[in-house]
């Protein structure tokens, strides 16, 4: 027999109740079209039939999804389906589905919540209120109580919200109780920012437990050195470098007055003398220019490296009281060479 919009509620307990038995027995309790009154003027099934019709497509769906035990999905399909029955007089029958889902999440606390909100909106006189009420009165001989207490170590970093995990299932978040059955379990504060603490706690049935967690913040994240570094090291390399080339243009000039000198092919020259002295001049001049094109080596590839370390995008504090400066004073004479580096950071 074709179902009208008076008897919809009927369509949503088929689809929407995860429990067959629940949802069978108070299906066949739903009056036919024959059988039905005239929908009241005032009955929102009649002047809104699209939202009843979405509030059954949520049922159905939320049944599929608690069925493949997608319990998290399946209850916000629940809970949208009983925003959309507002005023309906048989929109109290979803909080059953409600509850089956916080009970499958763990989440007994809520479980009896909804449970009892079932049986005080209407289910209290159904032919399933004994089996809730056995329920509610089952959870609670086997739960007990923890009370969580969650802080940070730290005053100037506030811990504004946080995610209460037990025996690796996430309950909520900024739970300050919650109900879990009697026995051992750990209990895990997570929070962003901060280093996440668990607590190991031996509950008894009926009884409470409190648990305090101070968790501390995480060490502050590697932002970079200063561009200072990288631009004082990429300066000190080509201040050696320069210096190198100074000393290796003096060493080359100075070896070819000494060939020049002895070279019998060029009559304005003639053949000169060439000392020991003008033998050595010529060499520490070399090994001086060698010493500063290792300085500059050493000091770019230092740049090199700092280029990848260097925090590029932050600016400079304006306010600072002193800045980075750096002075080079190349220092040269006959028997040694080196560079005298001056600076304040």
């Amino acid at each position: 027999m074709k179902r009208t919009l008076t008897s919809l509620w009927a369509l949503l307990l088929l689809a929407g109740s995860p429990t067959q038995g629940h949802a069978q027995e108070q299906a066949e309790a739903a009056p036919s079209t024959s059988e039905a009154e005239p929908a009241a003027a005032g009955d929102p099934s009649a002047q809104e039939p699209q939202t009843m019709v979405e509030a059954r497509e949520h049922v159905g769906r939320g049944m599929e999804l608690y069925d493949q035990g997608n319990f998290d999905a399946a209850l916000v399909e629940f809970q949208a389906a009983y925003e959309l029955m507002a005023g309906h007089t048989r929109q109290f029958l979803v909080l059953y589905n409600i509850g089956q889902c916080y009970e499958s999440l763990f989440r007994y606390d809520e479980a009896m919540r909804y449970y009892r909100r079932y049986l005080e909106a209407g289910g209290d006189e159904a032919d399933d209120a004994p089996e809730v009420r056995a329920k509610i009165s089952l959870l609670e001989g086997l739960l007990g109580t923890i009370r969580i207490h969650v802080s940070s170590g730290d005053s100037e970093t506030p811990l504004e919200s946080y995610a209460v995990w037990v025996d690796d299932q996430e309950l909520g978040d900024d739970l300050e109780s919650l109900m879990v059955p009697g026995g051992n379990h750990v209990v895990e504060i997570r929070a962003a920012g901060f280093v996440a603490r668990q607590e190991n706690v031996q509950l008894p049935a009926r009884q409470e437990r409190e648990l305090s967690f101070e968790l501390e913040p995480l060490a502050e994240e590697y932002a970079g050195v200063s561009s200072t570094y990288f631009w004082a090291s990429t300066g000190v390399a080509v201040v050696a470098a320069g210096i190198g080339v100074a000393f290796g243009l003096s060493a080359l000039s100075k070896r070819n007055s000494v060939n020049n000198r002895l070279d019998p092919s060029d009559p304005t020259v003639g053949l000169g003398v060439v000392t020991q002295s003008d033998l050595d001049d010529i060499n520490n001049t070399a090994v001086r220019a060698d010493i500063f094109f290792g300085i500059a080596g050493l000091f770019a590839v230092t740049s090199l490296t700092l280029a990848f370390l260097t925090d590029w995008g932050s600016s400079e504090d304006e306010s600072a009281p002193t800045q980075a400066r750096i002075r080079l004073f190349p220092v040269a004479s006959r028997d040694a060479a080196g560079l005298t580096l001056m600076g304040s950071f």
